[in-house]
């Protein structure tokens, strides 16, 4: 005890300066605007490398099950191309006289997906434990990365670009309580606002949905298009139970996701060639 009071006595100058010093610097972060987005960029970057670095480590022994699962995907691939090209050439001779038609009338109605570029990306970083859970991939600015773009992999929607620096990229995950995605039930008119209850990173929810829809239990649910972030049609999964509160108008959906974000590893972010015209017009329309 003794030797802690001599300690604090001699550097207690020091301490007191560096306290001070702490309390200026969070004091100028968190009220000043443009030093937030100074030191949240400059932290990303760092944190980004930090995990780029752990994630080369840790892939580096896991090559030999990451290559066996990608012959295992290939070859699944190669099987479905061949069923698709017998499908293609089985549908091509039934509708000879009309797919020309067909063709022509899918170019002039557009794709959704044409309105975006897809950019390939590492998770460097991931968690699914927490209330507020994100990853962070190993693209930035430098790779054409925007904030508030979409990303989804090859299972369906994984979250939304928080902060970017210039070669990192900080992604609100789905298993975010303030996570909010358009959906919709597929083939169907009805949409509501996919959101996380933070309980299962295997369940969400879904609310604003009228308790007149008309909808089954299995129905896939997918994203409904009607923001910029991601494409029409990505599957995010299927409907398990759903019941409409008491006196209440929306249903209360659960549905199961078929991604499983535990196992993430690559992503694609989306990035709508059309976000500056809609983020224009929406700011044109809220002043």
């Amino acid at each position: 005890m003794r030797n802690l009071l001599q300690l604090f006595v001699r550097f207690g100058g020091l301490f007191m300066f560096l306290f001070l010093e702490v309390i200026c610097f969070t004091l100028i972060v968190n009220f000043n605007e443009r030093h937030n987005q100074i030191f949240l960029s400059s932290s990303n970057a760092v944190v980004g490398f930090v995990y780029e670095r752990y994630a080369n480590s840790r892939d580096y022994f896991k090559l030999d099950e990451q290559n066996a699962q990608l012959l295992q995907d290939n070859q699944q691939l190669l099987a479905n191309i061949e069923q698709l090209q017998k499908k293609l050439a089985r549908l091509e001779e039934l509708t000879r006289d009309s797919l020309p038609r067909r063709i022509a009338q899918r170019t002039e109605a557009g794709n959704d997906q044409d309105d975006f570029e897809f950019i390939g990306a590492k998770v460097i970083n991931n968690s699914i434990t927490a209330n507020n859970n994100l990853l962070t991939l190993d693209k930035g600015k430098a790779d054409s990365v925007v904030h508030h773009a979409g990303v989804i992999n090859g299972k369906g929607i994984v979250g939304v670009v928080r902060s970017v620096s210039n070669h990192y990229a900080s992604v609100m995950s789905v298993l975010h309580r303030e996570s909010r995605v358009s959906v919709s039930v597929k083939d169907k008119a009805y949409f509501g606002s996919l959101v996380w209850k933070g309980n299962d990173p295997k369940k969400m929810n879904i609310d604003a949905v009228p308790k007149h829809a008309e909808f089954a239990q299995g129905d896939t649910i997918v994203t409904s298009g009607y923001s910029y972030l991601f494409p029409a049609g990505i599957i995010v999964g299927t409907i398990d139970t759903f019941w409409v509160p008491p006196g209440d108008n929306f249903f209360e959906i659960e549905i199961s996701l078929v991604n499983d974000l535990s196992k993430l590893e690559h992503a694609y972010i989306c990035i709508n060639k059309n976000r500056d015209d809609l983020l224009t017009l929406e700011r044109e329309v809220n002043d």
